[in-house]
């Protein structure tokens, strides 16, 4: 279950929307129960109990988070019942530089049975989720740093009290937390103002076109091609630096259109956008050429088995990515017609064990951010002794 605000504004909005980001991505790819909850609040209780070190007073800070099923502020702990709780702490302070954006730092912080999330050892368990939780949080199209990962429920909770968490932080139970920079605008309404007729206050940078056309791109050599700039606040005209030979730039729509032909390499172009409040800093997008249609939702290639043991009866099975424009989240790896796996869509090796001895027959596919399948790989047999 995901608890979630029916109004936010400000922080609690930002929070939100990376919160909503992360149930989706844990729950279709993990396949089993989570609980999401937003912003955790500092419930304050006097108390004669010994008091930990890092506390200047008798007052203890119970960790509080908003139960939507109840509407009701409830003590935040693991529970049982979930593979999976996570949840933000905020810091006490945030800064400005220009009253209207503001920055603070945020914890997501995960509390996770790893034997529930995965059946298969593919690899450490505590380093996989950390890695997997990372990966989601760098797709997530949010405005924030990822700083660190700290590990470690009393790490975690070091401005509360966690006796109430009730949480055993050994395997195969794991607690982390990411720390982010969360930029966030106190509402919805931050509007610049146009000083320029000597009316009062700044102008906010909000208004000043933001280019966030990002990541790698493919251009399939001697095709037509056609990108557009994506940016944000209305841009009124575009520029274009390091053109790729054989396109050409529309400065009014930010459109690059034309064909380039050669052979497959890495390129890269920048782009600024601007209107009357001013200019975007330069963003570099890179592009690659290739012969494959990037438009095609291709199965994984190259399949094949490596690292056979045959004591351990284990092996490691490797794929590789064809070109393509969308975006790839999960990997399914199937034995012998039947779902075997699902793993994230950035790994390309996982390590399987084969108890049962014998010939098996490995295929895979990829499923992509619209839930849509690729066609199977081709099939390979593994052959373990009995």
């Amino acid at each position: 279950m995901n608890n979630t605000l029916t109004s936010a504004e400000g922080l609690s909005a930002a929070i939100q929307s990376i919160q909503e980001e992360l149930y989706r991505a844990t729950v279709d790819l993990w396949a089993v129960e989570v609980e999401g909850f937003g912003k955790v609040y500092k419930n304050v209780q006097n108390s004669s109990e010994d008091i930990p070190k890092f506390y200047k007073s008798s007052k203890i800070f119970i960790p509080e988070v908003y139960n939507s099923s109840t509407g009701n502020y409830e003590d935040v702990f693991y529970n049982n019942s979930k593979s999976c709780v996570f949840c933000f702490l905020i810091d006490d302070k945030d800064s400005t530089e220009d009253g209207l954006l503001f920055t603070t730092k945020v914890k997501v912080v995960f509390m996770v049975n790893l034997k529930q999330i995965y059946a298969i050892e593919t690899e450490r368990q505590d380093s996989r989720v950390q890695r997997q939780i990372v990966g989601f949080l760098r797709d997530i199209n949010g405005d924030y740093k990822i700083n660190e990962v700290e590990r470690g429920i009393d790490n975690i909770f070091n401005q509360y009290t966690t006796s109430g968490v009730k949480f055993d932080d050994m395997q195969p139970l794991h607690s982390f937390a990411v720390n982010l920079d969360l930029n966030y605008y106190l509402t919805d309404e931050c509007e610049a103002t146009d000083t320029s007729s000597g009316g009062g206050g700044g102008g906010s940078a909000g208004s000043i076109p933001v280019v966030n056309s990002t990541g790698t791109n493919f251009i399939q050599l001697d095709t037509s091609f056609t990108y557009s700039v994506s940016a944000t606040n209305s841009p009124t005209s575009y520029t274009a630096f390091g053109l790729i030979e054989g396109l050409t730039f529309d400065t009014s729509t930010g459109i690059v259109s034309g064909t380039v032909t050669g052979s497959e390499r890495l390129e890269s172009m920048s782009f600024t956008a601007s209107n009357s409040y001013g200019s975007s800093s330069s963003a570099l997008v890179f592009f690659r050429t290739t012969t494959d249609d990037p438009t095609v939702f291709h199965p994984p290639k190259d399949v094949n088995a490596s690292e056979i043991n045959l004591v351990n009866k284990n092996f490691r099975i490797n794929w590789g990515y064809r070109p393509y424009n969308g975006e790839i989240y999960f990997v399914e790896i199937w034995k012998n017609n039947a779902l075997m796996i699902t793993l994230s869509g950035s790994t390309n090796t996982a390590r399987l064990i084969q108890n049962a001895g014998g010939a098996h027959n490995y295929k895979m596919r990829f499923k992509n951010s619209l839930g849509e399948f690729s066609g199977f790989s081709t099939e390979i047999t593994v052959i373990i002794p009995v």
